[in-house]
């Protein structure tokens, strides 16, 4: 039994491929004016479907397997045997990078970095940045956790600078205990633009699923060991 299951893994992987999402759509959990499918991936034993689904408290993203008999609908993680990785649909990259808040550095290998101005880690990290930046380039994501009482205020600071340069040394800036970011105010409506910003950096988190910050991925969906980086 064990050999069939890793056939069918391995299968999985090498089949894995995007298709059309109309063939999902009359599908009973599809078929509701609150869900809008966004994309599909053939994973070769199951089909992979994110979908974007609204509800009284509002909308969120959600990714789903559906059976290829398309008579199951399951919910939650499904695992390569033999890696024992979850399987995920492999990121957006071009979007990903367009909708980073700044990239810093010029080096080969891209990377993508998630960020609490507040965290002590992520400070400890982007007081490392500057030996890193001719080998790495970093796609920043601001991600202010709620238990940080100032996290909101910084990220507004960062997000507020004109230029990539000027954002990152923003970020360094409040890292080695500058206080220029309490002296800036912000209207409701910068607030607000900047919220909805957060809100995408929320989608790309929870595709990526992290869990606490400085978070850091490569560009095919991989947890990287931020300390490790040289």
């Amino acid at each position: 039994m064990k050999k069939i299951l890793l056939l069918a893994f391995m299968t999985l992987l090498m089949w894995a491929k995007p298709i059309d999402t109309k063939s999902f759509e009359k599908l009973p959990m599809f078929d509701n004016p609150n869900i809008t499918l966004k994309r599909a991936f053939d994973h070769g034993a199951l089909y992979e479907v994110e979908f974007f689904m609204m509800t009284p408290q509002g909308g969120a993203k959600y990714n789903a397997f559906v059976t290829k008999d398309k008579k199951a609908f399951i919910m939650g993680n499904a695992f390569d045997m033999q890696s024992r990785e979850a399987l995920r649909m492999p990121l957006e990259v071009d979007a990903i990078k367009k909708n980073a808040d700044f990239v810093y550095g010029k080096g080969k290998e891209a990377l993508i970095v998630v960020t609490d101005p507040e965290c002590r880690y992520c400070q400890q990290f982007q007081k490392r940045w500057s030996g890193l930046e001719a080998r790495y380039t970093f796609y920043v994501y601001l991600y202010p956790m709620s238990s940080h009482a100032q996290a909101a205020q910084m990220s507004y600071y960062v997000l507020s600078q004109k230029s990539d340069k000027a954002k990152a040394d923003a970020l360094l800036g409040i890292a080695n205990g500058e206080g220029e970011y309490m002296k800036r105010p912000f209207s409701e409506e910068e607030r607000a633009q900047f919220g909805q910003k957060f809100r995408i950096n929320g989608e790309v988190a929870q595709d990526l699923g992290v869990r606490g910050t400085p978070s850091v991925f490569d560009f095919a969906g991989n947890f990287v060991n931020w300390s490790t980086l040289k």
